[in-house]
């Protein structure tokens, strides 16, 4: 997991930690705070580098370790705390997404729209870069993009339909079913069969869209329309037949 890019600052007991020191001795304070926390323990070359030379003042918040580098016990710990909160904050995300299956509902994504698990995956890899840590949000983000495949699948659906007719009523209707791929692939494998149907050839007898959809229609067993002939009309057939009946009389 990579750092995390800020740390927890309690203004309260920093205030009662540095009230004996200058306002010059506290800007070289916060400024070895950041660099412990940017790079780690510090050398004592780089705690002079800061001071300008030892103060005692500000050499007394920091411990030494067994290399003889100097640091912030508050600060570690303070550091240790946020990294096991993001690493608990990773694993319940990764968890919840095991244990409930929620994905993007395996639907036709539209052009540019990452499936279920890409985005889950993205939050969740933002989350080890620690730039994310409310699980909500990552819910947020993936319902969004099940909206946008919703979208996608009903614009395709009403482009699809002869009668357009109550278009957002439709798009409720549409919503309310919430197609899996199969499904979605299943309507409008139905709809072309019903564009087809005897019925159908009479516009008056197509159904609104909302009325489709609500009724399931893509279950109905159809009746197909009756295929165009392929005879033609042979006109010397019929003269002939003609000058028969004629010599007949």
């Amino acid at each position: 997991m990579s750092k995390n890019p800020a740390f927890l600052f309690y203004p309260n007991d920093f205030i009662a930690g540095t009230n004996l020191m200058t306002n010059e001795q506290v800007g070289k304070y916060i400024r070895l705070l950041c660099y412990q926390y940017g790079q780690g323990h510090l050398s004592e070359e780089d705690m002079i580098v800061v001071c300008g030379s030892y103060d005692k003042k500000i050499f007394s918040k920091f411990k030494q370790d067994e290399k003889g580098s100097y640091y912030n016990e508050r600060l570690e710990e303070e550091i240790s705390k946020r990294q096991k909160y993001c690493e608990a904050q990773s694993n319940n995300v990764k968890k919840r997404w095991e244990n409930h299956n929620t994905t993007v509902d395996t639907t036709v994504l539209p052009p540019n729209i990452p499936s279920g698990n890409e985005i889950i995956n993205e939050y969740i890899y933002s989350i080890d870069n620690d730039n994310l840590y409310n699980i909500e949000d990552v819910q947020t983000d993936v319902q969004n993009v099940q909206k946008d495949v919703q979208n996608a699948q009903f614009d395709e659906f009403w482009c699809a339909y002869p009668k357009k007719m109550n278009k957002e009523r439709a798009r409720c209707a549409f919503v309310r079913i919430k197609p899996s791929e199969q499904l979605f692939a299943q309507m409008l494998e139905a709809l072309r069969k019903h564009k087809q149907s005897k019925q159908w050839q009479d516009a008056q007898y197509i159904p609104y869209p909302s009325t489709w959809l609500n009724g399931k229609r893509w279950e109905d067993e159809l009746e197909e329309a009756d295929e165009p002939s392929n005879s033609t009309f042979n006109t010397d057939e019929f003269f002939q037949a003609a000058v028969q009946r004629g010599r007949r009389q």
